[in-house]
């Protein structure tokens, strides 16, 4: 039992110095926000494309695409939707 106890010490002195060692990152909020964001973009896609066939996953990421764009103010929709309507002959509208 003696050997335990002094295998566990030692393992908890070194885990001490190792934790010790580590040098903090310090990480910038926009960035960490931003690598969060694409991961949960990237994560909806992978598990929602499962379940859909190969025709329709094409269509669900222009759509996740669309609105990503949207939230981030890069693109106007009104722009967008008239230029997507011209594309199938709705010029006049």
């Amino acid at each position: 039992m003696a050997i335990v106890d002094a295998l566990h010490i030692a393992c908890c002195i070194v885990t001490r110095f190792a934790l010790r060692s580590i040098v903090y990152v310090v990480v910038d909020i926009g960035q960490r926000s931003q690598n969060i964001n694409d991961y949960f973009m990237f994560s909806l896609y992978c598990n929602v494309c499962r379940s859909l066939f190969e025709k329709h996953k094409l269509l669900f990421a222009f759509l996740l695409c669309i609105r990503r764009l949207q939230f981030e103010g890069a693109i106007n929709m009104v722009h967008f939707i008239k230029h997507y309507l011209s594309f199938f002959g709705y010029e006049n509208i």
